[in-house]
C-alpha cells in the first residue's frame, strides 16, 4: 500500500513535522488505521482494517520510512 500526494498546510515546518510522528494524529489521518506504534526510530506496526462491504477484515504491517 501507498499513500501518497502533495499538500499545502498553513503551519510552521516544526510544526507538521511533530504531528506527521505522532501517533495519535497518524491514526486519525490513515483510513481504517485501528492501531499505530513505533517499533524503532524508523519503523512503525500499524493495524488496519479495510471495509470490503460483506466484513471488514484488519491487516496488520510495518512501515518503515526512509529517505526522511
Amino acid at each position: 500500500m501507498q499513500f501518497g500526494g502533495h499538500y499545502r498546510l498553513a503551519a510552521p515546518r516544526a510544526a507538521v513535522w511533530a504531528a506527521l510522528n505522532d501517533t495519535t494524529v497518524l491514526q486519525k489521518t490513515i483510513p481504517g488505521c485501528r492501531r499505530i506504534v513505533w517499533t524503532g526510530p524508523d519503523a512503525l506496526e500499524l493495524d488496519i482494517e479495510v471495509n470490503l462491504r460483506l466484513f471488514k477484515p484488519v491487516f496488520a504491517g510495518e512501515l518503515t520510512l526512509s529517505n526522511v
